[in-house]
């Protein structure tokens, strides 16, 4: 079983989008939490969808036998995760704001938050998707707990 790997991504195409989705969604958690609680949240996100993956991959495992060599090989990546915190906390932090889904089509923050999550959900029960699905729904947890701990007044 490989460790979790929290930044280093060996695909560009991968690291080259969740860069974009930072610099594009990221801006306003950074400006509700500032940078050392951001940081704080990104990183903490990072280790635990990391490792909600590798429980996600090794449940799998024990469920479909035979399977365990594809399931093995199946990285467990913490960025993305980390860049899920992001955009969760962002969205709920301003639902209305209006981004555009490839570049092109206009959509709500909320909208975009609920097309994300119900594409993870769904993609987490396939056991055989090359995607870090737990790890994204981690990340997203991580961005709404912080979230709603930033509005409660309670410091992390």
């Amino acid at each position: 079983m490989r460790t979790p790997q929290c930044f280093p991504i060996p695909h560009l195409r991968t690291n080259g989008a969740l860069c974009s989705q930072l610099y594009f969604l990221a801006p306003p958690a950074l400006a509700l939490l500032g940078a050392p609680g951001f940081l704080a949240m990104y990183l903490s996100a990072a280790v635990l969808g990391g490792a909600a993956q590798l429980m996600a991959t090794r449940s799998a495992m024990s469920n479909y036998p035979q399977e365990s060599g594809m399931l093995a090989r199946r990285p467990a990546l913490g960025s993305s995760g980390a860049v899920n915190s992001a955009i969760a906390c962002s969205i709920l932090a301003s639902p209305r704001t209006t981004y555009y889904l490839f570049f092109a089509i206009p959509m709500p923050a909320w909208l975009l938050g609920c097309l994300l999550l119900a594409r993870d959900l769904q993609g987490s029960q396939d056991h055989r998707s090359s995607t870090g699905h737990a790890t994204h729904l981690m990340g997203a947890a991580v961005g709404a707990l912080w979230f709603a701990a930033h509005r409660s007044g309670i410091s992390i």
